[in-house]
């Protein structure tokens, strides 16, 4: 079976897939009818077409509306009754793994570098002698893994093991390499030609290999195993499953000292793959209510008084209007114009000891975004082009300043498509540059939760950046 047909069986247009995004941009009820009403064939989970009566149209929209549940039975054309679990969420109702022109596309790719990572830390500490590896050797890898694996495409993620050897003149040093992602990466993860073939993947596996070659924990444990003269036997483990909300690093490795003794090396690495700016997120929580409609709630304001307030700032007195606004946007730009006018208080501050207190807070608090409030973690991103390795501890260098440079402002986002009104946004950014922008803290709108991310600009990155190429 082809690797794009997996995903597709794995999903189906019951009445909870039909109506779950009633009320978005994504709804999928008009989608659903309009190929009713035009007798356009549907995709069988079995394989083959179907096509329903065109006279089951009012009878449909009918039920599904926001709440619907049970078992859909529908008559198709020729006079048979199936039930719309019968029939398969392709691209255009929101199917993993597709387009919605029904081409197969590439799934989250920074989930899937974590494991194109293991397995050319693996190709670099297993090469003899040690050299650079190429993209040849990590292929001999995944392809390993693409010729063991047997994907379960209903389960939610999958994992595999493979065993690779460096032979030595009198003994062969063992790896083994563990990859564990959400099923629809680890589909792309074993298919190394669609990786290839996608233009950004295919970019971020070339840093990949790039950084393996230079990055000094990689080389520092490929010459130790190499060097040490006996048998090793080591595991590089990359889970993008397993508590997740706990930690930030996503690669360890597991080997043998030489008492026998088992050893655990973290990578303390936080991976990111593409231009995004995000290294965190806080959410202010479900905003509505069943209907979709906006409840202002005490729970959604206090969770916004938590998030500035984690930042040195106090939000209080725009609550009523927050309680009271016409609308969500409105209710958030509020607190966010609060917030602006209380940085702005901070960053200008009377004193210095009151103006290096509030930076403290909010420098600590970007860590904890940034690295769960581990230390030792290092955000490490590939982009098409290039990667870099940003150490967050550096951050302690605004510090140092004598006067603090920073300024703040807000903006309102504007939709990409051009449509429609945008969310609030607070920008740090250099008082002598402004194009250099410290972080971001922006508001977004979606799955009824309003959340607001924490991204990094430039500035960011020339005071944290340790490695790149």
């Amino acid at each position: 079976m082809r690797y794009q047909d997996l995903l597709i069986e794995a999903s189906n247009l019951s009445t909870g897939e039909l109506v779950k995004k009633i009320g978005t941009p994504d709804d999928r009820v008009p989608i659903f009818l309009n190929k009713v009403r035009n007798s356009q064939p549907f995709q069988l989970i079995t394989g083959g077409q179907v096509t329903i009566d065109p006279e089951e149209y009012e009878r449909l929209e009918d039920f599904l509306v926001q709440g619907a549940k049970g078992t859909l039975k529908v008559k198709t054309v020729d006079g048979e009754v199936i039930s719309t679990s019968s029939l398969a969420k392709t691209g255009e109702f929101g199917g993993v793994g597709q387009s919605k022109t029904g081409e197969r596309k590439m799934a989250n790719r920074g989930n899937t570098v974590e494991g194109v990572l293991a397995a050319a830390t693996v190709a670099r500490m297993a090469a003899r002698p040690g050299r650079d590896i190429t993209a040849n050797d990590v292929k001999k890898i995944i392809d390993e893994f693409a010729n063991r694996v047997n994907i379960d495409p209903a389960q939610k993620s999958q994992g595999a093991t493979i065993n690779y050897t460096a032979k030595e003149e009198s003994y062969v040093d063992k790896f083994v390499c563990q990859v564990k992602l959400p099923t629809k990466n680890f589909v792309d993860f074993v298919d190394w030609d669609f990786m290839m073939s996608d233009d950004l993947m295919s970019g971020f596996i070339k840093n990949v290999i790039a950084y393996v070659n230079e990055a000094g924990i990689v080389n520092r444990f490929a010459n130790f195993f190499e060097k040490n003269k006996r048998p090793d036997e080591v595991e590089v483990v990359a889970d993008g499953v397993s508590a997740m909300a706990e930690r930030k690093t996503d690669i360890f490795m597991v080997y043998y000292d030489e008492n026998g003794k088992r050893q655990i090396q973290k990578f303390d690495l936080s991976l990111k793959a593409g231009t995004t700016g995000q290294f965190g997120q806080a959410t202010a929580g479900s905003l509505s209510d069943k209907s979709g409609k906006y409840v202002f709630s005490q729970y959604g304001f206090d969770q916004y008084k938590t998030i500035f307030g984690d930042f040195g700032v106090d939000i209080s007195p725009v609550e009523s209007e927050f309680l009271n606004a016409e609308d969500l946007r409105t209710g958030v730009i509020a607190i966010y114009e609060q917030a602006i006018d209380a940085f702005e208080d901070q960053i200008q501050g009377s004193d210095d000891d009151s103006e290096k207190k509030w930076l403290k807070k909010f420098v600590s608090n970007i860590k904890k975004h940034g690295t769960l409030n581990d230390p030792a973690v290092q955000l490490l991103q590939f982009e098409k082009n290039k990667y870099y390795v940003l150490d967050f501890q550096r951050l302690d260098r605004l510090y140092a300043m004598d006067k603090l440079d920073l300024e703040v402002k807000g903006t309102i986002s504007v939709p990409r498509d051009g449509s429609g009104e945008g969310w609030p946004s607070i920008i740090f950014y250099n008082k002598n540059n402004p194009k250099e922008v410290l972080i971001r803290i922006r508001a977004k709108y979606g799955d009824n939760k309003m959340n607001n991310l924490i991204e990094k600009g430039s500035l960011f990155k020339k005071i944290t950046k340790v490695r790149g190429n």
